[in-house]
């Protein structure tokens, strides 16, 4: 089983043991009955439960132990209950043309941050743009996320091979509002991170 799915498992474990104590039950983990072992077992007194947590994608590989778990429970006059739990299901946002809208606001107003590196900055493209948030207003869209920048850098104020250049990728986080014909209305964030550069 992976780290994450066990981190899965984990969690709920610890989300119903802190759930059956607030109701007055007595918790245990990893309790041994017979040739079994349960994730928790829950005792107020008038009431036992055994509770098993499983991944869903473990499952197929389980049925045996989960039979046994539940004849054993039932045996012993323990109400067995069997958790699943899911890794949440990545979500990704795609806003068409983002970049080229961001390339052409580069282009049109070349950020601080580029333009003092060199002599003559060229934004050259914006790529593996990956949105964080985004929320639908009346007026529009607000977006906040991180992108990468081509640039190429220039230096001399000479031509051909009167100057040097060479070209050069930055990451970026932005965030902006987009009204409702996709224009670039309002820029609150865009931070570059140059440091690699700089050093």
């Amino acid at each position: 089983m992976s780290l994450s799915l066990r981190y899965l498992e984990e969690a709920k474990i610890e989300e119903l043991a802190h759930e059956y104590e607030r109701q007055g039950y007595s918790v245990s983990k990893d309790h041994r009955d017979a040739d079994v072992v349960y994730d928790l077992v829950a005792n107020n007194g008038q009431r036992k439960v055994a509770i098993e947590v499983q991944a869903r994608a473990a499952l197929a590989g389980r049925a045996e132990q989960i039979t046994r778990q539940r004849e054993v429970a039932q045996k012993h006059g323990y109400n067995f209950q069997l958790f699943i739990v899911n890794p949440p299901l990545e979500k990704k946002i795609v806003f068409e043309e983002l970049d080229l809208l961001l390339f052409q606001h580069f282009v049109n107003q070349i950020p601080e941050a580029l333009d003092q590196l060199s002599s003559r900055t060229t934004i050259d493209n914006v790529k593996r743009l990956e949105i964080s948030a985004i929320t639908v207003t009346r007026e529009g869209f607000h977006l906040t996320g991180v992108g990468m920048v081509e640039v190429t850098l220039a230096y001399g104020t000479g031509e051909g091979r009167d100057g040097i250049s060479w070209e050069a990728s930055f990451p970026f986080d932005f965030a902006m509002s987009i009204n409702q014909q996709f224009d670039i209305v309002e820029v609150e964030n865009l931070a570059f991170d140059t440091s690699g550069f700089d050093e």
